[in-house]
């Protein structure tokens, strides 16, 4: 097994145990958006979805640089992140 795959059922089993309708999807969606599990934010911040904090903040916050894609090119940003540790 792959750690991908391990990541993956990892996620699926969370998905489900949360009651997601769809655990498949959400597991992929995890995947995609916090790489793997090895992005700074989800790794330092127990944020697997990149969820952005609230104004005014409520939870710890972190400052991470972030680059999201749009056209012409590349958006790079300092969002304030909501941290999922607590």
């Amino acid at each position: 097994m792959t750690p991908q795959d391990t990541f993956l059922k990892k996620a699926f089993d969370a998905a489900n145990a949360a009651n997601h309708i769809f655990p498949e999807y959400a597991a992929c969606e995890v995947a995609l958006e916090s790489g793997w599990g090895q992005s700074k934010l989800a790794i330092e911040g127990n944020n697997l979805f990149g969820e952005k904090q609230t104004h005014p903040p409520i939870f710890e916050t972190l400052i991470l640089p972030t680059r999201s894609s749009s056209r012409p090119g590349p958006i790079h940003s300092m969002p304030a992140c909501r941290s999922c540790n607590a």
